[in-house]
């Protein structure tokens, strides 16, 4: 079944990832900070948000907290090619977040490129399952 097919189980919002220092998020899903030109993985599932590790994609809010200008941000399913668009962009190193619904990858996981240095912060609200 596509996303578009499967249903949508909303979620009181749960900060899954945090790369701020002191910002209580640790491991995998906390610091340090994306530095440049770097991908990271999220295996959301095995985070704090109580993700089902059948949930086949994720509606998220995506913020960067940019060290100076960001060309863009993507965020894809782990396992897959990266795509050639941006999530968002900050080209003037201002906070900036953008909605998304984010297929889960391998391991119910994510990926996330940055051009430039950027702490992340990935809020979900739900997703979908069968």
């Amino acid at each position: 079944a596509t996303v578009n097919q499967l249903p949508f189980y909303s979620a009181a919002p749960c900060r899954v990832v945090d790369t701020r220092p002191g910002e209580g998020t640790t491991g995998a899903f906390g610091p340090p900070v994306m530095t440049g030109g770097t991908t990271r993985s999220f295996p959301l599932p095995l985070g704090r948000c109580s993700l089902p590790a059948t949930a086949r994609a994720y509606s998220l809010n995506i913020t960067v907290v940019p060290r100076g200008p960001l060309s863009f941000l993507s965020i894809w399913p782990t396992g897959q090619a990266r795509p050639l668009v941006s999530t968002l962009n900050s080209f003037q190193g201002l906070i900036v977040a953008n909605a998304a619904i984010v297929p889960a990858g391998v391991n119910g996981g994510v990926d996330v490129f940055v051009t430039d240095a950027t702490d992340v912060i990935i809020d979900v609200n739900g997703y979908f399952a069968q």
